[in-house]
């Protein structure tokens, strides 16, 4: 999925793994690694980015953001990312 700055409403929960419940902790950072992939924003905006495609609150953006950037094993998981 291409990310845009104005991204038309009816795109809004388009990255919502399943409508019907809330994204899992594991779904947010799936989400933030894959937007950083793109290079379509500074990480700091990526909490924006994921309260419209997950359809989430800004607080529970925020908060999975903030959780992802503090996440212990942060490292293991980008050098996975990078030999896949």
């Amino acid at each position: 999925m291409l990310f845009q700055t104005e991204a038309p409403e009816e795109h809004r929960g388009a990255m919502r793994p399943d409508p019907n419940r809330e994204p899992t902790r594991e779904e947010f950072w799936e989400f933030f690694d894959y937007l950083r992939s793109t290079g379509k924003t500074n990480m700091m905006g990526a909490p924006k980015y994921a309260e419209f495609y997950l359809d989430v609150s800004k607080k529970q953006a925020e908060d999975a953001f903030w959780d992802w950037v503090d996440l212990p094993e942060k490292p293991k998981r980008l050098e996975a990312l990078l030999d896949s």
